[in-house]
């Protein structure tokens, strides 16, 4: 059973108990109220009755007892009074002398009794007739007070029914269009757990409904970005596997090669020496491969230790490391160097520093600028440059502007791929801006730093 079915069972029985306790109580009060307005009315009726035979009676009547002239005028009274429901037996010395009830009365001395005479109720009221022995019964239905009471107790049934009713179908017709939302947002989850990730529930309203489906909209937003980041990601990592396993299947094969072709030809000593090179070689790129993919592996494991780092110091030991370097391509190497304090992790940011250098020392360049100051660094070249669609890959792990180049000169495609990840991991930025034939300045920009 639903929860709303629940509610309007539950509500439904509950107001009708109390409805109907409610009635009942009321038509109790009611009964007592007629019954007690009755008896009244019986008790001055019948004090009225009696005034009025001691009246009718003379004395010397009364004193003769049974005479007949007293019997024909209470019979006379008994007739008259019958119509109107009033019976009446006079007793003298106990003993009954006339009589309009048609059977026994148990009537109670000087009581007022409520008894069942014929089928009929009766109220029965005693009392003596002035200073004599002359006493008289009346009786008086009262069957009229309990028709009453049953054409009042009908219509209290009447209108409990009614009102059931209209509370039966306008409850059912509430509480199903107060849980639409719910029923709404039930179907939408099962859609959603079903894998379709484009629907919605309605959101319309201001009460507790609307936001719950708002949230409920604003997680699922949030699963399907989730879920779409996760896909990326996955597309991501099997392009990683696919690449990898293309880039470490080409030198391996090299070096499975050169080294079969020294066990099996009888070659000069200068075509052996060329083959143990290229083998060397080939054993030196797959070292690279294997390191920066270690270095990546460690920095999503184990994070960095942020800590104050001197830019201007980092930039100044890249550029001595690579000097040589530069002189033997005669290429030009010029510093910019001004205060620039960051925080983060020295050997990451001199990794990132020699990546970026190294890209700047392959590109082609005649000169080479590295630069900083107020949070950023800088590598600047006037090489070849890049495309728009290069720069839009260019981060991307084995990606290659020039793959013949690269891997003349041993690139492995993953520097720029571990350059972004160090950036990300110190909040940075890391920006290209690229002109082909002209060259490119790769910036980072760390977040400002706020003195204390």
């Amino acid at each position: 059973m639903k929860f709303w079915q629940k509610t309007y069972v539950l509500t439904l029985v509950l107001f009708l108990v109390c409805l109907n306790g409610g009635i009942f109580a009321l038509v109790r009060y009611t009964y007592s109220g007629l019954a007690e307005a009755e008896e009244r009315t019986c008790r001055a009726q019948f004090a009225y009755l009696a005034q009025m035979l001691e009246a009718a009676l003379e004395d010397d009547v009364l004193s003769e007892g049974g005479s007949d002239a007293a019997v024909q005028i209470m019979d006379v009274f008994g007739k008259h009074y019958r119509s109107q429901g009033i019976r009446v037996m006079f007793l003298v010395e106990g003993k009954t002398v006339y009589s309009s009830f048609l059977g026994e009365v148990p009537y109670q001395k000087d009581t007022l009794l409520e008894t069942r005479l014929e089928g009929v109720r009766h109220f029965l009221g005693e009392c003596a007739l002035g200073d004599t022995s002359f006493r008289v019964v009346m009786g008086k239905e009262i069957g009229g007070m309990d028709d009453t009471f049953c054409r009042l107790a009908w219509v209290f049934l009447g209108v409990s029914a009614l009102v059931s009713v209209l509370l039966a179908v306008g409850l059912y017709w509430l509480l199903k269009r107060l849980s639409a939302p719910l029923s709404a947002l039930q179907t939408a989850a099962e859609a959603i757990s079903a894998g379709d990730l484009s629907v919605r529930a309605r959101e319309g309203g201001k009460d507790e409904f609307a936001r719950l489906s708002k949230s409920f909209n604003g997680m699922v937003e949030k699963l399907q970005e989730q879920m779409a980041l996760l896909e990326r990601e996955a597309l991501g990592k099997q392009m990683l596997v696919n690449n990898m396993a293309h880039e470490l299947r080409t030198p391996l094969t090299g070096i499975r090669g050169y080294a079969e072709f020294l066990l099996r030809a009888a070659a000069p000593e200068e075509t052996k020496l060329e083959s143990a090179r290229c083998i060397v070689e080939e054993a030196n790129r797959l070292e690279r491969i294997s390191r920066t993919l270690l270095d990546t592996a460690y920095l999503q494991a184990e994070g960095i230790s942020f800590e104050e780092t001197d830019g201007e110091v980092l930039l100044r030991q890249t550029a001595e490391r690579f000097r040589e370097r530069f002189i033997e391509r005669e290429i030009e190497l010029k510093t910019d160097l001004r205060p620039c304090k960051v925080m983060g992790d020295d050997l990451l940011l001199s990794l990132l520093l020699d990546n970026l250098t190294e890209n700047a020392l392959k590109s082609g360049a005649s000169r080479v600028i590295l630069s900083c100051g107020d949070g950023t660094v800088a590598v600047s070249d006037n090489g070849r440059g890049m495309t728009e669609e290069q720069l839009s890959h260019i981060t991307e792990p084995f990606y290659r502007t020039d793959k013949s180049r690269s891997r003349g000169e041993g690139g492995t495609g993953l520097g720029l791929a571990f350059c972004k990840q160090i950036a990300l991991a110190h909040g940075a930025k890391l920006q290209f801006v690229s002109v082909p034939g002209e060259g490119t300045t790769v910036t980072v920009e760390f977040e400002r730093r706020k003195d204390t």
